[in-house]
């Protein structure tokens, strides 16, 4: 990935080369900090947590942190 983009076209170029990525199963032990969520400029809220452990099926056991993140309503985000 490009070091000059800004956040918001790096995050968008991450997007697009997830959507054309293969979906894969991930398991994880979610880490022992507070799981959390932002709500970024009143437009979006985001959930927030992560994987201290972690594997891709049928692949090896990750040990470095995954980060976990998902657009959320209110409702959801309440229900956390």
């Amino acid at each position: 990935m490009p070091d000059d983009l800004n956040h918001a076209d790096r995050e968008k170029l991450l997007v697009q080369r997830l959507q054309a990525a293969p979906v894969v199963e991930v398991h994880g032990v979610v880490g022992p900090e507070t799981i959390g969520g932002i709500n970024v400029g009143g437009q979006r809220l985001t959930l927030y947590a992560y994987f201290a452990a972690w594997r891709i099926k049928g692949q090896e056991l990750q040990e470095n942190r995954l980060t976990i993140r998902r657009q959320v309503t209110e409702t959801e985000l309440a229900a956390r």
